[in-house]
């Protein structure tokens, strides 16, 4: 990820530039996606936020296409001072070329300049903190904070955190409160989306947030409500009933689905996400409906592999074809030592879908799985938390590392998993009260 910014460009004292062109090209092999961000500031002194007052994203495609570039025309400045930042998902800086051309009122261009590179794109994780309400930024780089902690609308118990891959704003699940919460990633709370009662799971549609799937428990009732940002309304078809006391949701892009696990039904249901229909509901052990108990899901890109822990089934993780909605065989939980006897309880697939991270509710190992090879599925040796079993997991979006959510009486903390080397990091990361999950992005203004 880089970024590329000219500005702010001092538009004093007689305004000449009106508006500009911003031309992007794409000179790799590969699609590369932009977001593109245009930010103006006041004539006044001292320090200021910039405010953002044009926003695009753009997928440009390889080069030698027809859609490698892209020309976005006639943006107007209108202030003192304005400017331009490029972020994008390229691989190489110099593969990436953005231009920024001058017009002035009559929208003739009175000059240009490449947008110059200024950095690299830092990654962030995002962690919840249900105890105090607050929401924690740790820069993935330099393992530290990020400013100070969001402040949440109080008494709201969030429990769930997304943000979308190429999306500036991150989503809180409140669990006390009718309400979820819309951040924009520099630290300001926007605004609350009416996303129903007792929301406990939240996900989006990745990677440019559109809809908001959040999952509303009021046990025996459990639903799914379908939020558009882009209008401030529900989707047709929302909310969507799922089973009793329904605890996780999972969403799929490339086969636009919806897992929920209903831990009291010990099912899974099967939302199709363009219709906002329950399509199946696939039992766990059929015959025996509550004795599963579901808590946690996680799938391959492609939506072909669906895993399941689930508390009721120890020992193991549960699979689900996700292209015909059958169970397969489970993949046992043969950790390094054993860990046959271990009760799942959170799981975080790597994003080469080959390594499944397991959790578990009665012991502080962190358990590895080689999910391409189920008949021989140990990985790594386990990992041992030193304060009890972990609260949540994720593996970053760059595979190189697992950020494991540690709720203990001792202290709450984020541990940090080297893969590479299967080891911890030193020193645990502090975070709020009670920690609930964790979620990732590129981006913070």
């Amino acid at each position: 990820m880089f970024v590329y910014e000219y500005g702010p460009h001092d538009n004093r004292p007689n305004n000449g530039v009106a508006s500009v062109d911003v031309t992007l090209t794409n000179l790799s092999n590969l699609t590369v996606t932009c977001v593109v961000r245009f930010y103006a500031f006041n004539n006044t002194a001292g320090a200021q936020t910039p405010s953002i007052y044009g926003s695009q994203i753009i997928t440009l495609s390889p080069f030698g296409n027809g859609a490698s570039t892209y020309l976005i025309k006639n943006v107007p400045t209108a202030t003192a001072f304005f400017g331009v930042k490029v972020s994008a998902n390229n691989n190489e800086a110099e593969l990436l070329r953005s231009v920024i051309t001058f017009n002035n009122a009559l929208s003739q261009p009175v000059g240009s300049i490449p947008i110059p590179l200024i950095s690299s794109m830092p990654k962030y994780a995002y962690i919840v903190n249900s105890g105090d309400d607050t929401l924690l930024v740790i820069d993935q780089v330099t393992k530290q904070q990020v400013g100070g902690l969001i402040q949440l609308p109080l008494s709201s118990m969030p429990v769930d955190v997304a943000l979308p891959y190429f999306s500036i704003y991150a989503f809180t699940a409140n669990s006390n409160s009718l309400n979820d919460s819309l951040i924009l990633t520099d630290t300001r709370q926007l605004g609350l989306l009416p996303t129903g009662k007792e929301s406990i799971a939240i996900d989006t549609d990745e990677p440019y947030a559109i809809r908001v799937f959040a999952l509303n428990n009021d046990s025996p009732n459990s639903y799914v409500t379908v939020f558009d940002i882009t209008t401030n309304t529900q989707r047709p078809g929302s909310p969507i009933t799922v089973g009793d006391n329904a605890v996780a949701l999972q969403f799929v892009p490339s086969t636009e689905r919806l897992y929920v696990a209903n831990k009291d039904d010990g099912t899974i249901s099967v939302i199709n996400t363009i219709t906002n229909t329950v399509i199946t509901t696939i039992p766990l052990l059929p015959g025996v409906p509550n004795a599963s108990a579901p808590v946690h899901l996680a799938a391959s890109s492609n939506g072909k592999y669906i895993y399941v822990a689930a508390q009721g089934l120890p020992g193991e993780i549960q699979v689900i074809d996700g292209f015909t909605n059958t169970m397969l065989t489970p993949i046992p939980l043969l950790g390094i030592p054993s860990a046959s006897g271990l009760i799942p309880y959170r799981i975080a697939l790597s994003p080469d879908d080959a390594a499944l991270y397991v959790a578990s509710a009665n012991s502080s190992d962190l358990v590895s799985l080689n999910v391409h090879s189920p008949a021989k599925p140990a990985l790594y040796r386990n990992v041992t938390m030193t304060g009890g079993p972990p609260e949540t997991l994720a593996v970053t979006p760059d595979g190189s590392e697992v950020y494991i959510v540690n709720n203990w009486s001792s202290g709450s903390t984020v541990s940090i998993l080297d893969r590479s080397t299967n080891s911890l990091l030193p020193v645990p990361i502090p975070t709020g009260f009670q920690p609930k999950s964790i979620s990732f992005s590129n981006f913070i203004w």
